[in-house]
């Protein structure tokens, strides 16, 4: 989902994903949960922006790494 725009919400709680997710310029108009996710390759947020309500990453496993560098948001990140 690179240079997307969602302005839904997306809910990804509890997912399961074997590679690396790439948001990458993406803009999510009403933010986005990965709640209890796993992810067994790299979190790219890499340019991406995050508007209207918070991502929620709350117990999230990111085996890859994360990219967040100029990751725009009103609100903190906590992994």
């Amino acid at each position: 989902l690179r240079n997307c725009e969602l302005t839904g919400s997306l809910d990804a709680t509890d997912a399961r994903f074997e590679r690396a997710i790439d948001f990458s310029g993406t803009s999510f108009r009403q933010g986005f949960r990965l709640n209890h996710a796993r992810i067994d390759g790299r979190l790219g947020l890499r340019t991406a922006r995050i508007e209207g309500a918070p991502a929620e990453l709350e117990s999230v496993w990111v085996g890859g790494g994360v990219d967040a560098s100029q990751l725009i948001s009103q609100w903190s990140l906590e992994l």
